[in-house]
């Protein structure tokens, strides 16, 4: 769920969210990437950096800043694991609103009180094209 979602590329704009890291969620991440490492199955599973890392991609191409936005670049750490069935909080902040604009990001988890994933992300606003029709 959504709390704060102002849009708007301007310093300081936040949004965040709440989301359960699902089972299911990971059952599907791994079957697109490949990747089954035991890690992430069974008892005190944790999740793909990766895929929590695409929550944050979700939050950014939907919300803040929103849709028509590329990801250039991006510096990203996990300096806790994330347990499949935790739930997370999201948040996104404009740093730097330029040309390219800059947000930091950071997934907490609040039972335990420790950050999960955090970084900066890098943004530009792609020209729209419309798709040629043959």
């Amino acid at each position: 769920t959504s709390s704060i979602a102002t849009g708007a590329a301007v310093r300081g704009s936040k949004v965040l969210e709440r989301r359960v890291v699902s089972t299911q969620d990971v059952s599907t991440f791994a079957n697109i990437t490949g990747d089954f490492n035991t890690i992430h199955f069974g008892n005190d599973a944790i999740a793909h950096g990766i895929l929590i890392n695409g929550y944050v991609s979700a939050l950014l191409g939907t919300k803040l800043p929103g849709p028509g936005y590329a990801v250039v670049e991006q510096t990203m750490y996990f300096p806790n694991p994330c347990y499949v069935g935790e739930e997370i909080e999201i948040s996104v902040e404009v740093v730097d609103p330029r040309k390219i604009l800059t947000c930091k990001y950071v997934c907490f988890v609040a039972k335990r009180n420790c950050v999960v994933h955090e970084g900066i992300v890098k943004l530009v606003k792609m020209k729209t094209t419309s798709p040629s029709v043959n």
